[in-house]
């Protein structure tokens, strides 16, 4: 449902970038983590998901899952002005995870 909404904010600010007769070349996207929704909230939140949501938790250096609302600011940063500078990006947010993936790999080489 998520990525819908992004597909029609995409879209729309395509349409006023050109009806404002900018045209340019922005091709970015957004690689979200883990991203708790509402409508999992009860689910992820309840008594028997405890473990679950430790080991998920604990997987994520902010020590925290993200947000819908975090995803969408970054993509309404992406089609504002201010972006306009960046191109051919691909924004992580994650809260971290992505990194410790690597450091994850670099230690595990360092121990071969």
């Amino acid at each position: 449902m998520l990525d819908e909404k992004f597909k029609v904010c995409e879209f729309l600010c395509s349409i006023e970038f050109l009806i404002k007769g900018v045209i340019e070349f922005f091709d970015n996207s957004i690689s979200p983590g883990f991203i708790l929704q509402e409508e999992h909230r009860t689910l992820f939140e309840g008594p028997g998901n405890i473990k679950y949501r430790a080991t998920a938790i604990g997987s994520i250096p902010l020590g925290r899952v993200g947000t819908a609302d975090e995803i969408a600011k970054t993509a309404f940063y992406l089609a504002s002005p201010e972006s306009s500078f960046i191109t051919g990006q691909d924004i992580i947010v994650d809260g971290g995870s992505t990194i410790r993936e690597h450091l994850d790999l670099l230690q595990e080489r360092e121990l071969r």
